[in-house]
């Protein structure tokens, strides 16, 4: 699990954990986020905006029923 969190002045790391951590000890992996490679996630995401741009507009709900009633017609 990944969690972004500031770290103050002082030093001292402001993070909201999910409640199932709380009150339990867990390892920090500490990186500056500017230096911080992309994820996988990041670059699975760029690549799905990618293909959105290249592949045909939407279609409605009601246009993907119709195109599946004629697939089932011809068959």
């Amino acid at each position: 699990m990944q969690i972004e969190a500031l770290v103050d002045a002082r030093g001292v790391l402001q993070a909201e954990l999910p409640a199932e951590l709380r009150g339990k000890r867990v390892r920090v992996d500490v990186q500056a986020v500017e230096e911080a490679l992309p994820t996988q996630w990041d670059i699975l995401s760029r690549r799905i905006d990618e293909l959105d741009a290249l592949t045909e507009p939407k279609r409605t709900h009601a246009k993907i029923l119709k195109a599946l009633r004629d697939f089932r017609e011809t068959g």
